[in-house]
């Protein structure tokens, strides 16, 4: 069993420090995202002082949209040295894609607007419709 020497804490300490649960830290132990705990004698995981700021780090790019798997790319470029350029990079096409699916949200949001005024403009008068109808402002959606 291997011995840290430096300041560690346990998991319910680390949680409450990062606002992080014990059950995600778990996880990204499993994942990759933090190294392997030391264990104490009795099997309690010690997290060096450092894990801290490594939740924190996490937590600010899952807030910018990262994905783990991005998460765990910048971090073992960053065991290679600084991850700037991948960052960068990542970044650009994080942006790209956001502006992709805000486009589609755009459009779909135009769509609903014309299912909205046909709906209000027609209140669907089910006297006029053939029976087989299930609701026209949707049907004749384009």
């Amino acid at each position: 069993m291997a011995v840290h020497k430096g300041r560690t804490m346990l998991i319910g300490d680390l949680a409450r420090q990062t606002g992080v649960s014990p059950k995600a830290i778990r996880f990204y132990e499993e994942v990759g995202l933090l190294p392997r705990p030391y264990r104490s004698e009795g099997g309690y995981r010690l997290y060096p002082s450092e894990a801290v700021e490594l939740l924190r780090f996490i937590r600010i790019a899952q807030g910018l949209g990262l994905k783990l798997a991005e998460i765990k790319d910048i971090l073992d470029h960053r065991r290679e040295g600084w991850p700037c350029d991948y960052v960068g990079q990542l970044v650009k096409e994080k942006i790209a894609g956001l502006d992709e699916e805000m486009a589609r949200l755009r459009q779909s949001r135009e769509r609903l607007a014309g299912v909205l005024a046909r709906w209000e403009e027609t209140c669907c008068q089910p006297a006029s419709l053939p029976e087989a109808t299930i609701c026209p402002c949707i049907e004749m959606a384009t």
